[in-house]
């Protein structure tokens, strides 16, 4: 099997239209090629032929979208300890209380 073959396995029906609308869109932007094979489709990537194409270019904006995905959840984590941190007693200056 090719490493590059994208597989689906038990996709539920609510799902099924999902999928292949994604796909769709792939196949039309060129980045995946479908091929029926009695009634399953078997789409894989264009990756290689992409690569031959463009060069590095693919490499590197792979590389600049990871690196700010990363940043942004770094960014979202912090925010969430300040408001943490805010939101407890001891900032809001609320005593403790004992039962």
């Amino acid at each position: 099997m090719s490493p590059e073959l994208l597989q689906l396995r038990e996709v539920d029906n609510r799902t099924l239209p999902k999928v292949t609308h994604h796909f769709k869109i792939l196949r039309e932007a060129g980045l995946i090629r479908s091929e029926r094979k009695g009634v399953e489709m078997h789409n894989t990537t264009r990756c290689a032929e992409l690569k031959e194409r463009f060069g590095e270019m693919l490499a590197a904006i792979l590389t600049t979208y990871a690196a700010q995905t990363s940043r942004r959840e770094q960014s979202t984590r912090r925010s969430r300890q300040i408001r943490r941190r805010l939101a407890s007693p001891e900032a809001t200056g609320a005593l403790p209380v004992s039962v």
